[in-house]
C-alpha cells in the first residue's frame, strides 16, 4: 500500500496457488463524526482500472478506536478485523460505489470512538486464484472516497445531521 502522489490498490492473486496473495488497505484520516452519532449511510467509491479472473474481495474495517498509519510492520493483513464485512465485487471497470454501512457502523459505534479519529479498511481476496482487481488514482483524479451520512442527538428536533466526504490515502 502506497501513499503520496498516487494511490494504488491491488487485491487478489497472481498465481494458481496462494503464493502471491495481495491485500489492499485504505486509510481515511480525521473523521469529524461525533461519538454516538447514528450512521445512516456509508459508501466507499473506487475507480476500478483492472478486473481480471472474476476477482472478489472481502472488506473489513480495522476494529480499533483510532487507526494507525500503514507501515512496513503494520500492513492490511495485520488488521484486527471487524465482525461486519462487505463483499467488494466490481462489475467491470470504472468508478463504482460499495455500500459499507455495516462495517462503518461497527467502528464508529465503538465506546472509544471520538470525532477526529482515523479509520482504515483492509480488502482481502475472497475468490478464485489467478484473479485480481486493481485501482490506481492520481491525487485529484478519482481517489478512493468515503461518504458517510449521519445524525446526532436523540430526536425531538435537538439533533443535527451531516455528511462527510473524505478522500483516502493508501
Amino acid at each position: 500500500v502506497w501513499s503520496g502522489a498516487n494511490t494504488h490498490l491491488v487485491f487478489g492473486t497472481l498465481a494458481v496457488t496462494s503464493t502471491y496473495i495481495y491485500h489492499a488497505g485504505i486509510r481515511f484520516q480525521s473523521l469529524a463524526i461525533p461519538a454516538g452519532a447514528t450512521i445512516t449511510a456509508a459508501t466507499l467509491t473506487l475507480n476500478i482500472t483492472s478486473n481480471t479472473g472474476a476477482a472478489v474481495g472481502k472488506l473489513y474495517a480495522d476494529d480499533v478506536d483510532d487507526a494507525a498509519a500503514w507501515s512496513a510492520g503494520n500492513k492490511p493483513s495485520g488488521i484486527t478485523k471487524t465482525t461486519a464485512t462487505v463483499d467488494i465485487d466490481p462489475t467491470g471497470t470504472g468508478v463504482q460505489g460499495f455500500n459499507i454501512l455495516s462495517v462503518v457502523q461497527e467502528v464508529l459505534g465503538r465506546g472509544g470512538w471520538a470525532s477526529g479519529n482515523d479509520v482504515r479498511f483492509g480488502i482481502f481476496r475472497n475468490g478464485a486464484y489467478n484473479a485480481q482487481i486493481e485501482s490506481y488514482e492520481a491525487v485529484g483524479t478519482d481517489e478512493p472516497q468515503l461518504d458517510i451520512t449521519y445524525t446526532t442527538g436523540g430526536g425531538g428536533g435537538g439533533g443535527t445531521s451531516g455528511n462527510l466526504l473524505l478522500l483516502g490515502v493508501g
